[in-house]
């Protein structure tokens, strides 16, 4: 069982992060999106160059 400081710490960290999700979760969303955007250009990309490179050196 928490004591009544504990208690307190922890209901204002759960409102905290309501209200960050409240605020910021449309953001997130989108560094999210651009981030896998990213991730699977990267992939792209890569798998490109290394094919070019195994052709190269017949690999």
């Amino acid at each position: 069982s928490y004591n009544q400081s504990e208690r307190h710490r922890i209901s204002g960290l759960a409102i905290a992060r309501q209200s960050y999700m409240e605020s910021y979760a449309k953001y997130e969303q989108y560094a999210l999106v651009k981030l896998g955007d990213w991730r699977v250009d990267l992939d792209t990309h890569l798998r490109g160059y290394f094919f070019k490179v195994a052709e190269e050196y017949d690999l």
